[in-house]
């Protein structure tokens, strides 16, 4: 399993290393990330939080012509049940979070096209704290925090970083935290096994998402996310080999070759 950034890039000889402070993620992976940090951000047992995606930038993103499964939802045979518990699996999650652990995973990301049936899919390795992102997928590797965001694409040997503006992001990691009540609402819980699905809808009908569904294991760990949006396009997550590390800043430092080309848009 690999859990450090020399793994988590690749072995390079004469790397120099950067640790930066999080950003937003470019393109496709954010709306993978918006999925995770649900998650990360869950406020108690009444509301949650998402965010939205933008329109995909990365590259190496494939389409595939395979079809959907269509699972956006419960089966007709479960049933909701309100969530008035003092505390459910989110809120225990959100706790993990604010004990500064970290969510290691293997994920696969799908954005199902409504329109045209088109399946675009991403798998990588992630590394998720409360307000920390690192994620390699597809050859590129980002490392997104407050401040700066960065992404190495390896393939062309480049480094991109640049400054993050909160004011200008509608997908900030702050709208997790400080908005959370704001956006999301618990509507359902539902357990069965040793895992538990929660249902989350927007207070705000104009919210691009219109349902969300996090499946939690028994040891809290996401087994699936799935999300709705406005033109029912389906973003689907599942997450194989999931576990917490005790948090470390060795996670989120980024490698690059000393011969990367570097281009560096802060002001």
């Amino acid at each position: 399993m690999k859990n450090n950034c020399k793994n988590c890039c690749g072995s390079w000889m004469n790397k120099r290393s950067v640790s930066v402070r999080p950003a937003v993620l470019p393109g496709f992976l954010l709306s993978f990330v918006m999925l995770m940090a649900t998650m990360a951000s869950a406020v108690p047992a009444s509301s949650a939080v998402f965010m939205a995606p933008t329109v995909s930038t990365l590259s190496t993103v494939s389409t595939l012509s395979t079809a959907s499964t269509g699972k956006t939802g419960l089966s007709e045979t479960t049933a909701w049940t309100t969530a008035e518990a003092p505390e459910n699996e989110l809120d225990r999650v959100r706790q993990l979070f604010e004990q500064g652990k970290v969510l290691h995973a293997q994920m696969t990301h799908e954005l199902i096209d409504s329109y045209t049936g088109e399946t675009q899919v991403i798998s990588g390795e992630l590394w998720i704290s409360r307000d920390k992102y690192k994620i390699r997928a597809d050859h590129q590797v980002v490392l997104v925090d407050g401040d700066i965001s960065m992404v190495y694409n390896e393939r062309q040997n480049k480094l991109i970083i640049s400054e993050y503006e909160p004011e200008e992001d509608d997908f900030a990691p702050s709208r997790f935290f400080s908005d959370a009540d704001e956006l999301f609402q618990v509507a359902g819980i539902t357990r069965e096994g040793d895992q538990t699905e929660i249902l989350l809808r927007p207070d705000d009908p104009f919210e691009i998402f219109t349902e969300v569904f996090i499946r939690l294991n028994a040891d809290l760990t996401p087994d699936e996310i799935r999300a709705v949006d406005q033109m029912e396009n389906q973003l689907n997550t599942r997450f194989t080999d999931a576990h917490y590390l005790d948090y470390s800043e060795a996670v989120f430092v980024l490698e690059y070759p000393e011969n990367a080309e570097i281009i560096d848009l802060r002001k």
